[in-house]
């Protein structure tokens, strides 16, 4: 799980925004943010706390089939390489 990933939604308790987003810190705790309030909630660690908040939210559901996309691209998609420089020679002929 990377940094800042959105793992579930719940109700904001200040501003009662249905979608805050959960997300992990950066030592793989749980917090809430509300996109419409601004409000930041962390649990520091503490194991209550955190159970606590992932009880309450509810987890985002990636579909099967966009989760394999992500795991492997598409091997029939066409790569595109970039054409290379042809050099020539400059003449005052070609004014």
């Amino acid at each position: 799980m990377t940094k800042g990933q959105i793992i579930g939604h719940m109700n904001c308790p200040d501003c009662d925004f249905d979608n805050a987003e959960i997300k992990m810190d950066k030592n793989e705790h749980p917090y809430r943010y509300c996109p419409d309030c601004s409000t930041q909630t962390f649990t520091r660690g503490e194991p209550k706390r955190a159970e606590n908040m992932l009880k309450k939210m509810r987890p985002v559901e990636i579909k099967q089939e966009l989760q394999k996309k992500i795991e492997s691209p598409a091997i029939d998609e066409p790569v595109i390489q970039p054409k290379k420089a042809v050099k020539t020679s400059f003449s005052l002929g070609d004014l």
